[in-house]
């Protein structure tokens, strides 16, 4: 580790930053992991191990964004077009609930 009294010098002297104009840009690359086995979208159906359980006071559905109020668009599609699981809380009461099982993880 070497210390140095003097302040840095710039090198070229016109190396200020705030005078450099950016040339390029960057972007982040996609990256795109292949589904594994516990991954679901919802898209296709209701996946392999998923499923509501015994005892409910009512049920998870399988919902297109376009026909619910909220939430707007499916994260997986970034679109209406898009499918989710969602508990429909007018169908329940005070202190019920609905639980959807996943598969073992």
């Amino acid at each position: 580790l070497r210390i140095f009294e003097n302040p840095c010098v710039l090198t070229p002297p016109d190396a200020e930053p705030f005078n450099i104009v950016p040339t390029t840009t960057s972007t982040r690359p996609t990256i795109t992991n292949p589904p594994g086995p516990y991954d679901c979208s919802f898209e296709s159906g209701i996946c392999n191990g998923w499923e509501n359980m015994a005892n409910n006071q009512f049920n998870w559905t399988r919902v297109q964004a376009s026909t619910v109020a909220a939430p707007e668009i499916d994260h997986t599609t970034n679109t209406v077009q898009g499918y989710f699981m969602q508990a429909d809380l007018s169908k329940g009461g005070a202190n019920d609930y609905a639980r959807l099982k996943s598969p073992t993880l």
